[in-house]
C-alpha cells in the first residue's frame, strides 16, 4: 500500500513506545513495559536520530505517557499488569533544560493503580487516578504555580 504525500525519512530501534512529545528537537517516549519508562531521542536531523536518555522504572511500574510543558517533563507511573511487588502510583515530574540529562525535582503521589490519561497545560495538570474514598479512576486538577510541588485544586 503506498501512502501519498508521506516518505521515509529515518529509523529508530526502540521498544515499544506509547505516547510521544516533541519539543525543540528532542522525541519524549513513553514506553509500554518497564524496565523502560522513557526516552529521550534527539530529532533534529530526522534522518539520524540519538538516543541520549532513558529513564528506567521499577518491574511493577509502567510509564507510557509522556507530556512536556516548558522546561518540565511529567511522566505517569502506573502498576505494569498485575505484576506484585512495591509499587508508587503518580506522576513522575521532571526538569528537561537539558534533555540530555533529565532530573527529576519531584513526584505526585497519587493512589490505586496510579495514573492512566492525564494532560498538562502550562497551569494546571489534569489526570484520571483513583483516590481513597471514591470508586474507580476519577479527575483530579492540580495547580502548577510550583511545578515541582503540584497542589490539588
Amino acid at each position: 500500500m503506498k501512502i501519498k504525500n508521506l516518505r521515509h525519512m529515518g529509523h529508530l530501534d526502540i521498544p515499544g513506545g506509547g505516547q510521544v512529545t516533541v519539543k525543540d528537537g528532542y522525541a519524549y517516549i513513553g514506553h509500554m513495559a518497564p524496565p523502560l519508562g522513557t526516552s529521550v531521542v534527539d530529532v533534529s536531523n530526522p534522518k539520524a536520530p540519538k538516543l541520549v536518555a532513558q529513564l528506567d522504572v521499577p518491574p511493577t511500574t509502567h510509564s507510557h505517557k509522556a507530556r512536556v510543558v516548558g522546561d518540565v517533563l511529567f511522566v505517569n507511573f502506573e502498576r505494569y499488569k498485575e505484576t506484585p511487588g512495591p509499587f508508587r502510583p503518580g506522576v513522575r515530574i521532571l526538569d528537561v533544560r537539558e534533555p540530555k540529562n533529565p532530573r527529576e525535582i519531584g513526584f505526585l503521589d497519587t493512589a490505586g493503580i496510579g495514573v492512566h490519561r492525564f494532560d498538562v497545560d502550562r497551569q494546571y495538570l489534569y489526570l484520571s487516578t483513583e483516590i481513597d474514598g471514591y470508586v474507580g479512576n476519577i479527575t483530579v486538577v492540580y495547580d502548577l504555580a510550583q511545578p515541582a510541588r503540584p497542589r490539588e485544586v
